[in-house]
């Protein structure tokens, strides 16, 4: 739930930035841009939230967790990385902007053409080197989790015999895609248009990067799993007793063990 207020926050930010920068006050801009650069940190702290708790789950081939601490201490400790950490940064950019406000140059909210960070030198410091930062951790926990699903996956070989390879690497490949594009990784298309400049390469970040919000949509709300439930909360008429109990055992049968978890630990990670 954190990951998504804040990427919704941070794309209807940015929507209303771009139109309204040559139209309001100075001061109004100032705060727009001074908010827009929070919650897009906070975004990409979100998603190391996520990627360090896949890692911790998918990384780990046996199986055993360490539990070091509960899920009450773990939330606490995430909501201090994921709001505060980004609320330090923008503190201390605040106070460069108010106490160099007669040295443009430096770092400034604001501007003419958009409520951001000026000078381009600034925004690459406060908000490149972040943003580049948590996109390196997360190809590296990532990386973790990949090596742990495939020792899993051997792990359960036996119990999952009768799955064809076809159906395997489809449910892998459903994984690591929802993986990447929760932790952010459509952002290096524009980190690779910025250096090149290579216009190809800022739409296809445009692109992915405006479908986040329904892919998540798609994936983890849109789907069979939360319509059955929703049947059973209205009390809707659905799959008979019999249709359901042989559409959970050829599920089972096609699911491999790692899969469930999986997926099970992005939806929870999300919320």
């Amino acid at each position: 739930m954190n990951l998504i207020a804040a990427t919704f926050t941070a794309q209807l930010g940015l929507l209303i930035a771009g139109q309204t920068a040559s139209t309001v006050t100075t001061a109004l801009c100032t705060a727009l841009a001074a908010i827009l650069h929070y919650v897009w940190l906070a975004s990409f702290s979100w998603t190391s939230c996520l990627a360090l708790g896949l890692s911790r789950t998918l990384g780990n081939p046996t199986g055993k967790q360490r539990q070091l601490q509960s899920k009450m201490q773990t939330a606490k400790l995430n909501a201090l990385y994921g709001w505060g950490g980004p609320g330090l940064i923008v503190a201390a950019c605040l106070i460069v902007h108010f106490a160099g406000h007669q040295n443009r140059d430096v770092l400034v909210y604001g501007g003419e053409s958009a409520c951001w960070i000026q000078p381009k030198e600034a925004n690459l410091v406060v908000f490149g080197v972040p943003v580049i930062l948590s996109l390196l951790a997360n190809v590296g926990m990532f990386a973790k989790s990949v090596l742990g699903l495939r020792a899993s996956k051997k792990a359960t070989r036996r119990l999952n015999a009768h799955v064809s390879f076809i159906q395997r690497a489809r449910l892998e490949l459903t994984i690591y895609v929802k993986v990447s594009l929760l932790m952010g990784f459509s952002w290096s298309w524009a980190l690779i248009g910025a250096f090149t400049r290579i216009d190809a390469f800022w739409f296809v970040f445009i692109i992915f990067n405006s479908f986040q919000g329904a892919y998540v949509f798609i994936a983890f709300v849109c789907n069979a799993r939360v319509l059955r439930m929703l049947q059973m909360r209205l009390g809707l008429p659905g799959r008979s007793n019999q249709s359901q109990a042989a559409y959970h055992t050829t599920r089972a049968t096609r699911m491999m063990q790692v899969t469930s978890a999986s997926n099970k630990n992005i939806s929870s990670t999300t919320q």
